[in-house]
């Protein structure tokens, strides 16, 4: 034992150094102390220790002496120990008794087990925290763990204390003289009820807003402001007095969630209020950040409260950058908003992030670190109500800017809309109505009243076109039309056309240059007659044009309203058929007639008609014979062709042969009538009548280019000599096409085709188609030889004829020969050949056969009739 008194000096160092420690000494007059300057601490790793190994430990000097700052350890799973040593001493020999609550003023403290000990005795024991079972006595104040109200008396104590939290781990510890410590609970909780007052009336509120308006502001507004309202409230420890024990013990650290969404209703109201996808940049950063914070939402459950709160640390300070460059940029661009934004959000921003530094550990617990960011919220809730407003109202103008522009577009749409129905109703040449709006004229007509549609046509307007140019025949239209309204239009029953407009026009433009009125229709005509008189009146004096004078002449045509039709296509149509028919009669004017139609939709129909006849092979030809005078010999046969009916009746050539032209059927017709021509001529000179037959031909035919060879080569299927077949052409067909008709005539003369000139007398009867045709007959017509008994110029003509023919080395033949004074008359003038009634009326190829058969002497008797053809 020679070193015996080794422990006794080190249990007198270590009396020495713990009685030189702070102590807490209570006095009478002492109402509130900060227990930093008394606290001692040791962080207990395994988080296991009992209340006396701590004891011991901390008589052993294993706790960290006072620093002046409460106890702060941050994140961790570790057990925090705070000793504080309190004396209480007797004044006047009056034994001292102090009243006195102690307060854990961090409140996201789980667990707070604490004890008092005097003389290494517990006196007293408490339980406190979020995760503790059963609330303490102050549960209804909104000051956190109001704990442990403790009874002094005359002696020394240690207040020994274990914190353990899932959170932050700290220690900010009061003691308060009791009386005082309830005086000041009436003032915190009317500042937090009002706090969660507002925001409850500001949630609520703007909750009938955005219902009312279903503004796109209002969703990411009403996200933020709740969510940083929980977070507030779990971040404090109210969430037992608002929510109730049960949600609170499950909510308590989901703090951080709560926070990030937040977050993303501040980014989202961030790209609503500030428009940010005219920002570029800046808007794909927002949609990252919202992306990225979404991500630690969806994956919580799986991360430590410790690391989503890094996160969310890391995230305020990341939004606070984002947001103040948005801002900035917003602000820049001239957004009055911006300015209301970076009011609002920036103080609460960084009062988020102090609250959360100090929750970390990286800031002392302060006043100002505690208050943050609830002070920070209420600020923001207040602001936001500017950028709200601020943005409705720029919404509220951009839409009545908008609503104007678009009004403003709609009247100038309309006026472009009137302007271009005007013009669409107009000619752009004279600027009169056109047919589109005789169109709607005549569609209004409501009653069945008589009304006249008459058609101007100039009659020239083709040659004037090649002779002038278009811009010429342009200012001639002009000018006949400026001509024609200045006659008292009115006086012949002319209605207006353009009803309403400032400019009544009582004459229209339609189809290509041709001039359209619409007359009351009197009863008779004579105000068309008239008309047509005053028309071509005006129209008499020489228009006057850059280096010459025209004269103008309209023929006129009318068609009926309703007897014509209802509809403006038909009667224009209509219209157009009497002028055609004026012009071919050189009339004034015309009216329309359905009789003299010749494209009455009864003729297309007999177009088809024929057509299915062709095909089938239901024509017929009949054969009218021919005599020479010399020898009484029948040397041929002219056919002619027939379309027998069903009915027994039949529909004459004169009605279905123009159809055919003006159908394009007529080369289909003319290879018809060459076979069956072919197959009769063969038929006869098989039975022992070997004679030619003429076939009829027309202008189109004449310019086929494979009409020769056509012909040529069906006369050699059927073992024909070319002299088996004539052609026969009138006058009228060789005023146009002179070439190709010439040409193919010399084709069929070289073939040995005879050709023949139809009814000569009756065309122009010029002597150069004599001299330059290659023909080999002349036909006398038949109105010349009916005359020659009753008029001396028919006879005298039809001599001269004969001399021209002989003269010319020509065949003659006479139509129409009725009775035998004629073919007595015919001898004497030396004409060859006779085809008439007298002889034979055309009759069927078998009927010819038997005549032919029956024909037993040259005397032939007459057969009275008159030639259908």
């Amino acid at each position: 034992m020679k070193y015996w008194f080794i422990p006794i000096w080190m249990i007198l160092v270590i009396a020495s150094v713990r009685a030189a420690e702070p102590l807490l000494v209570l006095q009478p007059d002492t109402e509130q102390v900060n227990l930093a300057d008394y606290s001692h601490t040791w962080i207990d790793p395994a988080a296991d220790t009992d209340w006396q190994h701590a004891y011991q430990r901390f008589l052993s000097g294993g706790f960290q002496s006072p620093d002046g700052q409460p106890a702060n350890i941050g994140y961790t799973s570790s057990s925090l120990w705070v000793a504080v040593p309190i004396a209480a001493r007797h004044q006047d020999s009056q034994p001292l008794s102090f009243d006195s609550v102690v307060s854990f003023d961090y409140p996201t403290i789980d667990w707070i087990d604490a004890w008092l000990l005097k003389d290494g005795r517990v006196i007293e024991q408490f339980q406190e925290g979020d995760r503790q079972p059963h609330p303490s006595q102050n549960e209804a104040t909104f000051r956190p763990h109001l704990a442990m109200n403790f009874d002094y008396n005359d002696g020394s104590y240690i207040l020994l204390s274990k914190l353990r939290s899932q959170g932050s781990v700290q220690a900010p510890m009061t003691l308060w003289e009791a009386s005082r410590f309830y005086r000041e609970l009436p003032a915190q909780n009317f500042i937090w009820g009002t706090f969660y007052g507002a925001i409850i009336f500001v949630l609520v509120f703007n909750l009938f807003l955005w219902v009312s308006t279903r503004r796109a502001i209002y969703p990411p507004y009403l996200l933020f402001v709740f969510s940083m309202s929980i977070c507030v409230a779990l971040l404090n420890g109210h969430s037992r007095l608002l929510l109730g024990q049960t949600i609170s013990v499950h909510l308590v650290n989901w703090a951080p969630e709560f926070g990030i969404l937040g977050f993303i209703g501040l980014i989202l109201f961030t790209q609503g209020v500030l428009r940010t996808r005219q920002l570029g940049l800046m808007n794909r950063l927002l949609n990252i950040s919202l992306l990225v914070n979404v991500v630690p939402v969806l994956v919580s459950p799986w991360i430590s409260y410790r690391w989503i709160s890094m996160f969310v640390l890391a995230d305020l300070i990341w939004l606070l950058g984002l947001s103040l460059t948005t801002g900035a940029l917003s602000l820049r661009r001239q957004r009055r908003v911006a300015v209301f934004y970076l009011t609002s959000w920036l103080p609460f921003l960084i009062a988020a992030m102090l609250f959360m530094t100090r929750n970390v550990g990286w800031l002392p617990v302060s006043p100002i670190t505690q208050y943050a960011l609830p002070a920070g919220l209420v600020m923001a809730v207040a602001l936001l109500s500017l950028v709200i407003a601020d943005s409705l109202k720029q919404a509220e103008t951009s839409a009545r800017d908008a609503l104007d522009r678009e009004r403003r577009a709609l009247r100038a749409l309309a006026r472009n809309q009137e302007e271009t129905t005007r013009q669409a109703l107009r000619d752009p040449i004279t600027g009169l109505p056109n047919k589109a709006q005789i169109a709607q004229f005549i569609d209004h007509i409501k009653s069945d009243a008589p009304l006249r549609l008459v058609i101007f046509r100039p009659d020239n307007l083709r040659e004037l076109l090649n002779t002038l140019g278009e811009s010429n025949v342009d200012q001639l239209t002009r000018s006949a039309a400026q001509r024609i309204e200045s006659l008292p239009l009115h006086q012949y029953g002319a209605q207006v056309l353009n009803p309403g407009e400032p400019h009544p026009r009582r004459i229209a433009q339609v189809e290509g240059r041709n001039f359209l009125m619409i007359l009351d229709n009197g009863p008779d005509g004579h105000p068309l007659a008239e008309l047509a008189k005053a028309a071509d009146a005006a129209l008499n004096d020489a228009i006057a044009l850059p280096g010459l004078d025209i004269a103008v002449q309209c023929r006129l045509g009318s068609s009926r309203l309703p007897e014509d039709g209802r509809t403006l296509g038909t009667l224009i149509r209509k219209a157009q058929v009497a002028v055609d028919q004026a012009i071919n009669q050189n009339r004034l004017f015309m009216e329309y007639r359905a009789d003299t139609d010749p494209y009455q939709p009864e003729r297309l129909r007999l177009a088809y008609r024929l057509k299915q006849a062709i095909a089938r092979n239901e024509l017929e030809l009949h054969y009218q014979p021919q005599r020479r005078l010399t020898d009484n010999h029948v040397y041929g046969v002219e056919a002619l062709v027939r379309w027998p009916q069903a009915d027994g009746a039949w529909i004459p050539p004169g009605e279905f042969i123009p159809i055919a032209e003006r159908t394009g059927l007529m080369p289909a017709l003319t290879d018809w009538v060459i076979q069956a021509a072919c197959r009769a001529s063969a038929q006869l000179s098989a039975a022992g009548w070997p004679m030619c037959v003429s076939i009829n031909l027309c202008a189109g035919d004449l310019t086929r280019p494979n009409l020769p060879a056509r012909l040529i080569n069906t006369l050699a299927e059927h073992r024909l000599a070319p002299g088996s077949l004539a052609v026969e052409i009138t006058e009228s067909m060789l005023i146009d096409d002179w070439a190709p008709t010439v040409s193919n005539l010399e084709q069929l003369r070289q073939a040995g085709v005879r050709v023949s000139l139809d009814d000569f007398g009756t065309g122009y009867s010029s002597l150069s188609y004599l001299h330059a045709l290659p023909i080999d007959c002349l036909k006398v017509d038949q109105q010349f030889v009916q005359q020659l008994q009753s008029s001396a110029s028919a006879e005298v003509l039809v001599r001269s004829i004969v001399q021209l023919g002989k003269a010319l080395g020509l065949d003659l033949v006479a139509e129409g020969v009725e009775n035998e004074v004629t073919v007595q008359h015919l001898q004497r003038l030396g004409c060859g050949a006779i085809q008439g009634y007298w002889l034979a009326k055309p009759m069927p190829l078998e009927a010819l056969q038997n005549w032919l058969t029956e024909l037993a002497d040259p005397s032939i008797l007459p057969a009275a009739g008159q030639d259908s053809r």
